[in-house]
């Protein structure tokens, strides 16, 4: 076994957690006071050695070799084996950044460790978008009581169901509960879909933001859920349009839109790609394989 120190989205506290599965946690504890931790393309942790460097929060596992071996294949470029001085003088290894990736990163030293930094930059992120926008076709609204049933509905249809779990009229219910509480605490979430000409829900097009993705902090996403009968109108893409304009022009601490799908959602990710998010690699996240895709800023 190899005592091995993690300081960012794979840390306890944070979503990518389960990556460590089989490793056991030895302490927490923090770095010596020789390193800076820099935000690298708005989504990575990079830990650099600095002689003007600060103390930095991280965790020391006992891991394996096989585990460790994965976990330097999913490490993006610039990233390597290496050792890292503790506070109190010991040796462990870590993942250990190059310094050139200084450059083009943020030094987010002050926030002394990861999940400081991600409770901050979530913080300065909120916005409060438009209660309702209107496309072409659609309203983009507020929910209401009488939206559970016929959101339920879509729910169980089969269509629905291939790539889903299903959720039953209480479950939707929820659903809209939490909706409305993160409009109200993130300032954003998804809008009632529905058809200006029959005045109908159809489903749910919008923005959430993913505090528990594990790829990066606390980003945004575009999705949609629409009825069947509505298939094959261009109605996902008229809504998801609208909805890329606004985090561009609303979200402007946000670097990239994401939208999430599983593998085999060909018609999802025909929308996404309508859009102009491109694929850029898999995930597990709320115990499915997905697919991500985005577009950059």
């Amino acid at each position: 076994m190899t005592l091995f120190a993690f300081y960012g989205t794979f840390t306890s506290t944070q979503p990518g957690h389960r990556n460590l599965t089989g490793a056991r946690l030895v302490e927490r504890t923090r770095t010596a006071a020789r390193y800076r931790l820099y935000f690298v393309d708005g989504m990575w942790p990079a830990l650099i050695p600095d002689d003007d460097g600060v103390a930095i929060e991280c965790e020391v596992y006992e891991a394996d070799e096989h585990l460790l071996r994965r976990l330097a294949e999913i490490e993006p470029p610039g990233w390597s084996r290496g050792p890292l001085e503790l506070a109190d003088g010991r040796a462990v290894e870590a993942f250990i950044a190059d310094p050139a990736l200084a450059a083009p990163g943020e030094d987010v030293s002050l926030h002394g460790g990861w999940p400081s930094f991600r409770e901050w930059l979530a913080a300065t992120r909120r916005r409060r978008l438009p209660d309702e926008l209107r496309t072409e076709r659609l309203l983009l609204r507020q929910w209401r009581d009488d939206d559970a049933e016929p959101l339920a509905e879509i729910y169980t249809q089969p269509e629905y169901l291939e790539h889903m779990p299903p959720r039953t009229l209480e479950e939707t219910r929820d659903q809209i509960e939490r909706f409305r509480r993160l409009w109200a605490e993130e300032g954003f979430a998804q809008w009632a879909a529905e058809e200006l000409e029959t005045e109908r829900l159809i489903g749910r097009i919008g923005l959430l933001r993913h505090h528990d993705w594990p790829l990066e902090p606390s980003p945004v996403e575009v999705g949609w859920t629409l009825h069947r009968d509505w298939w094959g109108r261009g109605l996902a893409t008229e809504g998801g349009r609208a909805c890329v304009d606004v985090w561009r022009n609303e979200l402007v601490d946000d670097p990239r839109l994401l939208s999430i799908t599983i593998p085999d959602n060909v018609r999802s990710a025909a929308v996404m790609q309508r859009l102009g998010l491109t694929q850029r690699g898999t995930a597990f996240w709320h115990g499915l394989d997905v697919v991500w895709y985005a577009l950059d800023r």
